[in-house]
């Protein structure tokens, strides 16, 4: 194994080369003048032969950079999804809220429904969203009993409510006057529209557009 002293020319020069993606080994040589492998008291000849693969500590610094980045990126990736994922619920609830009033006025005899299937069924949604989930969010409907289904609301809880696999960190509903409320109290991010009642401003603040 060839003794190198520390010059800082040379490594500086060598990490460029690693982050360039190390283009070749040729490509690295040619970078490092001939005084610097002077000063470092290495034969060209002898080093250039020793560069015929990736070495170890080369695999190792890529590796660790690799590392660095992902640890970087992660978070914002995450973030991104999340905030993507809530957006969706919110159009989504719009959707969901025409539907009901589209539904009352044609099939449901001036009544809602708060049945999902009811609005799939009559073919004022689709499959997709009549399903209940779409874009990591759960959604429910729930109407009034007396008088039967005359006023509706509908929620949207994330399906992963806590851990970094969170798919939100808010839980959002909209109620029959049309006005878009969210909540972000982790101790009932899971709760759906059923269990928490009413969608107003006792239970939920008005969602800031």
């Amino acid at each position: 194994m060839l003794a190198l002293s520390f010059d800082r020319r040379f490594f500086v020069d060598y990490a460029r080369c690693l982050f360039d993606f190390l283009l070749s080994h040729d490509y690295c040589i040619a970078r490092l003048s001939a005084s610097q492998f002077d000063e470092l008291e290495i034969n060209p000849q002898i080093y250039e032969k020793q560069q015929s693969g990736f070495s170890l500590i080369e695999l190792l610094i890529v590796t660790i950079v690799l590392s660095i980045l992902a640890v970087i990126a992660l978070p914002n990736l995450i973030a991104a999804r999340r905030s993507a994922n809530e957006g969706s619920a919110l159009s989504s609830l719009r959707v969901l809220h025409n539907a009901e009033v589209i539904y009352s006025r044609t099939v449901g005899n001036s009544f809602f429904t708060s049945n999902l299937a009811d609005l799939t069924t009559n073919q004022i949604i689709d499959e997709n969203l009549g399903s209940g989930v779409k874009s990591g969010y759960r959604f429910a409907l729930a109407s009034t009993a007396a008088p039967t289904n005359s006023t509706f609301t509908v929620g949207a809880i994330p399906l992963v409510s806590d851990g970094i696999l969170s798919t939100g960190t808010r839980k959002f509903c909209i109620a029959t006057e049309g006005i878009l409320r969210m909540e972000n109290n982790p101790a009932t991010l899971g709760n759906n529209i059923v269990t928490d009642g009413d969608c107003n401003q006792t239970n939920y603040s008005i969602v800031s557009q």
